[in-house]
């Protein structure tokens, strides 16, 4: 497989990230009280932060990082690249 080969995209490699990523993404906010999405790399968060002792909840505003959407995108892409790499591999091998 050529390096060209390696990154170029293709259907199956699209549909796999974005599956991957959406996962892992909304799996990521399951675990805690706040509403995380992104992995590794966190792009989302709303939810209850740690207040001062006055209060007893503080709400806090959505934030949202492009920046950082986009290298999560970026990495799951090259973990799906790897996958496909190594699946052919090890299929033509038999």
């Amino acid at each position: 497989m050529k390096f060209k080969d390696f990154f170029k995209p293709t259907t199956g490699k699209v549909i796999l990230t974005i599956i991957l990523f959406v996962f892992l993404g909304f799996l990521s906010s399951l675990v805690t009280d706040v509403a995380r999405h992104g992995f590794p790399l966190i792009y989302y968060e709303k939810g209850l932060m740690p207040c001062p002792p006055s209060t007893l909840i503080c709400d806090r505003s959505p934030d949202f990082n492009f920046f950082y959407l986009l290298i999560d995108l970026i990495i799951w892409y090259l973990v799906i690249c790897l996958i496909v790499f190594t699946y052919t591999k090890i299929r033509g091998k038999r």
